[in-house]
């Protein structure tokens, strides 16, 4: 259901595993891109939003550094601001469990 979402949504914001496109949107039902997917796994595998750079201007730059020097974008080919096809999510998210 919608509420039961709108629970999950917010506790991923909670945590910082999930942002919106800005202060007032949040786009539920767009695309994730390949670097949005990285910084979400980035960050619920223990990185910090704030001491890693996962936030502001810098973030998608930072990010997907880090998402490299983790190992998330093993044989995971699409661009950055590309929408993740569902074969890639789960190579990420294998790459993220199996580290």
């Amino acid at each position: 259901s919608s509420a039961a979402s709108d629970v999950y949504k917010r506790q991923c914001q909670a945590y910082g595993i999930v942002s919106g496109k800005s202060s007032t949107v949040f786009a539920p039902n767009a695309s994730v891109t390949t670097a949005e997917a990285a910084k979400m796994l980035l960050v619920y595998s223990g990185h910090d939003v704030q001491k890693d750079g996962l936030t502001g201007a810098q973030w998608k730059e930072n990010t997907l550094k880090l998402a490299d020097k983790d190992g998330l974008l093993v044989s995971v080919n699409t661009k950055p601001d590309d929408a993740l096809p569902r074969q890639y999510a789960a190579q990420m998210i294998y790459n993220a469990i199996s580290k």
